[in-house]
């Protein structure tokens, strides 16, 4: 059985279309054959022309996404390195539920360890830098309460939690990045009694 994977990788070598004895013979890769009438043939061609149009202004899904990457990459660190304080955590909405946006964050703050154990490990770990990835770890474990008249302090948890995430990075990437000009960060102030549970309430 032909693996269907295989069978739809796309082909770089183009068919070849001849005319005999008033039909239009296709001939495609891997000896493959087609006939077509004359009317058919000419459909199929403008069909192809579309197609290809279509396939070259909505490249492979992959590539998409890589290019979305690269310009996020970019765009994220020319902010840090304007010495500025206008980088923001890329989280959901505040519109969504309050337990999807606690669960992203701790999803970010997991990426963002994962990416600096990767990428920091010739850094010299200060006893300030240790305790910011400790609260970062800290955090991406932290849950949010399931009791419903908790959610107002949840939210502000949340808040001052992320703002918290926000600054530690700012802070990481201005003070152990080597191509980042000398800048003072001030200190992001830990959220007061946030690292002692487990729970937002």
């Amino acid at each position: 059985m032909t693996d269907r994977n295989a069978a739809l990788k796309p082909r770089e070598d183009a068919g070849r279309a001849t005319a005999e004895n008033g039909v239009v013979i296709l001939d495609g890769p891997d000896g493959i054959a087609v006939t077509m009438t004359a009317d058919a043939a000419a459909r199929t061609a403008d069909s192809l022309h579309e197609a290809a149009r279509q396939a070259r202004e909505n490249p492979a899904s992959d590539e998409v996404a890589g290019d979305q990457l690269q310009q996020m990459y970019t765009s994220t660190l020319a902010t840090l390195q304007r010495g500025e304080l206008d980088f923001h955590l890329m989280l959901p909405e505040d519109d969504n539920p309050l337990l999807d946006r606690v669960e992203n964050l701790g999803q970010w703050c997991q990426g963002f360890l994962t990416g600096f154990g990767l990428a920091g490990s010739q850094l010299k770990i200060d006893e300030e830098l240790a305790e910011a990835l400790r609260d970062l770890s800290t955090i991406a474990q932290v849950g949010a309460s399931d009791d419903e008249a908790a959610l107002d302090s949840s939210e502000n948890d949340l808040f001052s939690i992320s703002e918290y995430v926000r600054l530690t990075a700012i802070e990481i990437f201005w003070k152990h990045n080597n191509d980042t000009p000398s800048i003072t960060p001030q200190k992001a102030a830990t959220p007061a009694g946030l690292f002692q549970r487990n729970k937002l309430h």
